[in-house]
């Protein structure tokens, strides 16, 4: 300003001016609803004169980056605030510039807008369209699904899928929540993978060799494949696939048969693909022999389903030690034989050298695996092989490995044969046996079903009996598990006898086991619990007839055991019903429905001769009851039995026409 002064004084005019241009000639800015944004502007004039000023704003939500400016071609930055607008809401105002060569105004508008998201379609405003960005490009829509604006769409959701878009959108996301989320919302199914082939063998094995097979995907999203390796002799190229490594449906996974692992005898691998939803196994044959015509696998099957009833009959006490010693040892080698050296075979005969007092046998077979990482889907063999470690000595610090085990046990809740483990190495267990049969119940809670996890809480009971409070699903299983395998104590029986009085619902296995406690063990008050617990259930089905006659034949008095008698017997053929029962129909037939009233009348009828007290005792009955059925037009064979001793004379036309109707 100084210097302009000092041009006028010196007699230096300009009279024609310059004028001031804008890049915009007015701001319309379309902003979010609550959100901040920046921008600028540029000004100047058309002969490129230095110009200079300062720059104001009518309004707090446009703010200048700068108060003053100077230069020829001047760059303005600006903020934007619209915290507080609503969708709709327009802000107008004005933009002072005082410069050097005049005073000019911009207006501008700020106009606040409904959040979207903006993708390479365009506008996503809806899950239908975010499905079909996801179909196109997954990428892409996993950009979109980690946005903060993406929860808009969720507006009009319910509870349930908030809660899951919440769930799955906390930090880090991956691909697969994505993936998850629209699994989840049913939007699409899981990408499923398939085998080619899935099994190879290879004979005459002499040097290394590079082998494939093939894994063909269908349906579209992400995709991630673990690739794990059974067998000493298998080495996969790599250790994941993703879905970009698909070429169109299908991809190759190269893997290596390394012959410096391999034996004359049959080597049995296994390569195993995981997928979150699938578990795929190739399966690979390898030899350095000719080739030996058998079914490896079934033959695998068939033994090791043969270690296990054996060990059930020795925990069952069927069979002595050195029984199953031999008769395990004898299947152990037919497996070796076979290739089948899995850690878990090696693992059950250092068991059993274990329990043999021959320490020394099970350590050399441990020793073979010190350094052995095992995998997380290997907790089981990993605890066993801690276990057989402990108790030979080879690992000293006990306190450690219960320490271990129990951190197995926490990433595998539904594994017994962890919890049996845990049980054999810490001794505070033992001072607390309803904790332990509380673990066991858990267990099964949560999907164990092991024949072991029964005879373990058999076990414990038989020895105190005052564990066993009350009859849960887990209980009734026991019991029933105990009936099938004869394992029931009379003194058990009783009192699973007992507390089947307290439960309200009807359970298959429950009804079972008391069946095979009453056979073993036969007695007035299990025979009473049978027929009560079944009157829980559906006791009309013909099946329980043999419980209720049975029942009346020992004259027990249990509430509507006569009319379950001959709601469930079979009224097809004519017998001669127990004397109780009739006496009790005398007085009490409104209880039973017609038909069956009917064949109970007929019933008195033909055995008149034989019971002419109880004929007579329901022969007034018996006509009122005919005369009724027959003005309502019933007939079958037992109807016919009471027309024919009461209206064979019929007394009226109309009785006429009801039994021989035109």
């Amino acid at each position: 300003m100084k210097k302009k002064i000092e041009q006028i004084l010196n007699g230096k005019f300009k009279y024609d001016q310059p004028e001031l241009l804008f890049s915009k000639e007015k701001l319309e800015i379309k902003i979010k609803a609550g959100t901040t944004t920046q921008g600028e502007l540029y000004l100047g004039t058309e002969n490129n004169d230095k110009i200079q000023g300062y720059i104001t704003s009518s309004d707090r939500r446009f703010v200048p980056g700068n108060s003053r400016f100077s230069g020829t071609t001047v760059r303005l930055p600006y903020g934007i605030d619209a915290v507080g607008m609503q969708a709709g809401d327009i802000c107008r105002g004005w933009l002072c510039v005082t410069s050097s060569i005049g005073e000019y105004k911009l207006p501008f508008a700020i106009e606040a807008i409904k959040e979207e998201i903006i993708s390479s379609v365009g506008k996503v405003d809806d899950m239908q369209t975010f499905c079909e960005i996801a179909r196109k490009d997954f990428r892409e829509a996993y950009h979109l699904f980690t946005e903060k604006d993406f929860c808009m769409m969720f507006r009009k959701a319910d509870k349930k899928q908030k809660a899951l878009y919440a769930g799955l959108s906390g930090q880090p996301v991956t691909y697969q929540h994505l993936e998850e989320f629209l699994i989840s919302l049913k939007e699409k199914d899981p990408v499923s993978v398939s085998l080619k082939t899935t099994a190879a063998e290879f004979y005459n094995v002499e040097e290394d060799m590079q082998e494939s097979f093939e894994i063909h995907r269908s349906g579209w999203g992400h995709l991630r494949l673990e690739i794990e390796t059974k067998g000493e002799f298998l080495e996969p190229e790599r250790h994941v696939i993703t879905d970009e490594d698909f070429i169109g449906s299908s991809v190759q996974i190269n893997y290596l048969v390394r012959a410096d692992q391999l034996k004359r005898e049959n080597h049995i691998g296994e390569i195993i693909v995981r997928s979150p939803y699938q578990e795929l196994t190739y399966h690979v044959l390898a030899s350095r022999g000719a080739r030996i015509h058998i079914d490896v696998h079934r033959e695998e099957k068939r033994h090791k389903l043969a270690l296990v009833k054996d060990y059930l009959e020795y925990q069952e006490n069927r069979i002595n030690f050195q029984t199953w010693k031999e008769n395990a040892g004898f299947e152990l080698n037919q497996l070796r034989e076979a290739g089948c050296e899995y850690p878990e075979y090696q693992f059950l005969e250092a068991y059993m050298a274990h329990l043999d007092g021959k320490d020394d046998v099970a350590k050399k077979i441990l020793k073979n695996f010190h350094g052995k990482e095992f995998t997380r889907e290997e907790l089981e063999t990993a605890g066993t092989y801690l276990y057989l470690c402990t108790v030979t000595g080879l690992y000293k610090d006990r306190g450690q490995a219960v320490w271990k085990l129990q951190n197995f046990f926490r990433q595998k809740e539904d594994s017994f044969q962890l919890l049996w483990l845990l049980l054999q190495l810490d001794s505070t267990y033992r001072t607390t046996p309803s904790k332990v049969l509380f673990m066991m119940e858990e267990l099964y809670e949560k999907g164990c079903t092991s024949p072991l996890l029964y005879i373990e809480a058999w076990k414990m009971i038989s020895e105190d009996v005052s564990l066993l409070h009350r009859l849960t699903p887990f209980w009734m299983q026991v019991f029933c598990y105990a009936g099938k395998h004869d394992l029931l104590t009379e003194e058990l029986v009783m009192r699973m006898a007992y507390l089947s009085g307290y439960e309200k619902k009807f359970y298959g296995s429950l009804y079972q086991a008391l069946a095979a406690g009453y056979e073993k063990f036969s007695s007035d008050d299990v025979l009473e619990a049978v027929c009560k617990y079944i009157m829980k259930g559906e006791p009309r089905r013909p099946v329980y007839f043999k419980w209720f006659s049975l029942a009346v034949s020992r004259g027990l008095r249990i509430t509507r055991l006569f009319e379950y008698y001959v709601e469930t017997m079979d009224i097809t053929y004519r017998r001669q019903l127990p004397k109780p029962l009739l006496m009790y129909f005398a007085y009490n037939d409104n209880s039973l429905g017609d038909a069956r009233k009917a064949y109970v009348y007929a019933s008195v009828i033909a055995f008149k001769e034989k019971d002419p007290k109880t004929y007579e005792n329901y022969k007034d009955n018996l006509e009122r009851f005919a005369y009724r059925k027959l003005r309502e037009g019933q007939m079958d064979e037992n109807y016919a039995i009471l027309y024919q001793e009461f209206l064979f004379d019929p007394v009226s036309a109309e009785d006429g026409e009801a039994i021989a109707p035109k």
